[in-house]
C-alpha cells in the first residue's frame, strides 16, 4: 500500500498536470480528440431523433440538437451513478414539452418521451456490455499483476 500514501499525492498531481499539458500542446491529438467527440455527440443526437421518429413523435433534428445536449449535461451531475434516472427524467420532461409544442397530444407526448428515454437507456446498456465483459475478464489479470507488484 506504499503507492497510496499521502506523500505520493503531490508527485501524482504534478505528473497528471504534466501529462495534461503535453496532451494540450500536441495539437494533432487534442484536435483529433475534439473532432471525434463532436462527431460522436452528433451521432448520439441523431440517434435520439431517430428514436423519436420511430415512436411516432415527428420532431425536427434542430430541436433535438438543442434538447439532447441539455439532457446529457443534466445527466453529468453527480446525483446518481452514471446519470441513471436523472437522464430519463430530463428526457421525459424536455421531450414532452418539445412534442407538445410540435402539436402532439400531451398524453401521447409523455408516453413517447418516456419510451425514447428508456430506449436510449437500453442502447447505452447494450453499448456498454463489451466494456463490462472486458472489465471482468481483463480486470482480473490486471489486479493479479498489481498484487504481484505490491509484494
Amino acid at each position: 500500500m506504499e503507492k497510496y500514501k499521502k506523500e505520493h499525492w503531490p508527485a501524482k498531481i504534478r505528473e497528471l498536470s504534466q501529462l495534461t499539458k503535453d496532451f494540450v500542446k500536441n495539437y494533432y491529438i487534442s484536435g483529433s480528440s475534439l473532432f471525434l467527440s463532436v462527431v460522436s455527440q452528433c451521432f448520439a443526437i441523431l440517434a435520439v431523433q431517430q428514436l423519436s421518429l420511430s415512436v411516432g413523435a415527428n420532431v425536427s433534428a434542430s430541436t433535438v440538437f438543442v434538447v439532447v445536449p441539455i439532457v446529457l449535461l443534466i445527466s453529468a451531475f453527480p446525483i446518481s451513478p452514471g446519470g441513471l434516472g436523472t437522464r430519463e427524467v430530463a428526457f421525459v420532461y424536455l421531450l414532452t414539452n418539445v412534442y407538445t409544442a410540435e402539436g402532439i397530444d400531451k398524453d401521447f407526448a409523455k408516453s413517447a418521451a418516456a419510451l425514447v428515454a428508456f430506449l436510449w437507456l437500453a442502447i447505452n446498456i447494450l453499448i456498454s456490455l463489451p466494456g463490462a465483459v472486458s472489465y471482468f475478464t481483463i480486470g482480473n489479470d490486471i489486479d493479479k499483476v498489481n498484487k504481484d507488484e505490491l509484494r
